[in-house]
């Protein structure tokens, strides 16, 4: 904030003793009523910052490089977790589990693939399908947060990337090839017992490099 004779090097002083408390805690100068969706305000408080210009703003005998105090009022707030996470998570989950049942449904066994109609064309179709769903929602989520930079939930997209690709390279070699030693032995069983812990083991670390990193 600016007095209106900044050019005379006129600054604002905020009239503390008008607020009942300015304890950033108590919110100073914010209406109690006030209510911002999913998101709760923290704290209130007045405070200077010091910025050098490099113009005189049109005023003669300006120094552009001089320092000028800016008086500020900021807000404090924090968002709600729970509901984006639960609408912006919900459809990369539903997914992995999607493809966790393709998973298991994949066999050498023709007839079993028979039965649940299952061919390696039908599994590449349905990871195309799965990875467009998953591309429009971590899009809106870009356009919806404006962060710059890596966000955390949006590691959940990107590993839901890799398991679609993972499943759909896996399904082509073992409907294509079942007699592969890889196959022939453990009926794609090291897939299924491999692919929750992989996913909550990246997660983990993804987290613990976010957070306490």
């Amino acid at each position: 904030m600016w007095h209106p004779d900044y050019k005379r090097n006129v600054y604002l002083t905020p009239d503390l003793a008008a607020y009942g408390s300015i304890d950033p805690a108590a919110v100073p100068g914010v209406d109690p009523d006030l209510v911002l969706e999913d998101w709760d305000i923290q704290q209130a408080f007045f405070s200077y910052r010091t910025h050098r210009y490099n113009t005189d703003f049109g005023t003669s005998g300006s120094v552009a490089s001089q320092l000028h105090p800016e008086l500020y009022y900021s807000i404090a707030v924090k968002r709600h977790l729970v509901t984006p996470f639960i609408s912006r998570a919900i459809v990369p989950l539903v997914i992995l589990i999607q493809l966790f049942v393709v998973v298991t449904v994949l066999s050498r066994n023709h007839e079993r693939l028979e039965n649940f109609g299952v061919r390696p064309g039908a599994v590449v179709f349905t990871g195309a399908a799965f990875f467009f769903a998953i591309l429009v929602g971590h899009d809106s989520l870009r356009d919806e947060v404006k962060a710059p930079g890596f966000m955390y939930i949006e590691s959940l997209y990107i590993i839901t990337y890799f398991v679609i690709l993972a499943v759909a390279f896996n399904s082509v070699p073992l409907v294509a090839r079942p007699n592969l030693r890889l196959f022939r032995d453990y009926d794609n069983l090291w897939v299924r017992v491999l692919y929750w812990p992989v996913i909550w083991c990246t997660l983990l670390v993804v987290t613990l490099l976010t957070f306490y990193m």
